[in-house]
């Protein structure tokens, strides 16, 4: 594989440390993500001030540390991060075009075929430089075609908002619409599409 080196003047971790100073850092990123993604109650979902969230992301890390994927400053805060996972057919639901399509994929929530990994958090600091947001979160997406490799996938799928800057950054990297648009949960009017790039062996 090919050594991807680090943005500049932030370290990378291909882990994120199990601690619950980090766990409660991920919690605070992903509180500040869906708050201006437009969620109607993002507190509901994440809250760095909730001990059992916090418990609930520390275990996460604990149990999947290949899950979690990021950047930190030379302080040793976590700054950006990429959570990947295997796409499941239960993951299709939200684009589904009809209420007893969705249930049925939730259902028969197994492995995709072609295998497939998803990228369901892709998540910067906003407090940072504008220019070292996008190449933190450019830099995560395009180590996701890698860690794909290792999953043994053999596409990758990211669900993007509209006004999203990570869409423009899908598409440089060819990630390409797939399906019909489907509605963000929790935020009415918010409409997500599916993006997906094949991985060239």
């Amino acid at each position: 594989m090919i050594e991807i080196p680090s943005v500049p003047n932030f370290e990378y971790l291909s882990q994120i440390p199990v601690t619950e100073d980090d766990a409660r850092t991920i919690q605070a990123l992903t509180l500040q993500d869906v708050t201006l993604g437009g969620f109607e109650n993002p507190s509901a979902l994440a809250n760095p001030d909730n001990a059992v969230k916090v418990e609930t992301q520390l275990n996460k890390l604990r149990e999947h540390p290949e899950n979690y994927s990021g950047y930190r400053q030379e302080n040793g805060l976590i700054v950006a991060y990429m959570k990947t996972n295997e796409w499941f057919r239960g993951d299709e639901a939200p684009f589904a075009e009809s209420a007893f399509a969705r249930a049925s994929l939730r259902l028969k929530n197994g492995s995709m075929k072609p295998k497939a990994l998803g990228v369901f958090g892709l998540v910067v600091d906003q407090s940072l430089e504008k220019v070292d947001q996008l190449e933190l979160l450019h830099d995560l997406l395009y180590r996701s075609i890698g860690q794909a490799a290792t999953h043994a996938a053999e596409v990758i799928n990211i669900v993007i908002h509209e006004h999203d800057p990570v869409l423009e950054m899908a598409e440089r990297l060819e990630f390409r619409p797939v399906g019909p648009k489907g509605q963000a949960v929790g935020a009415p009017g918010l409409l997500q599409q599916r993006y997906q790039l094949p991985i060239r062996r």
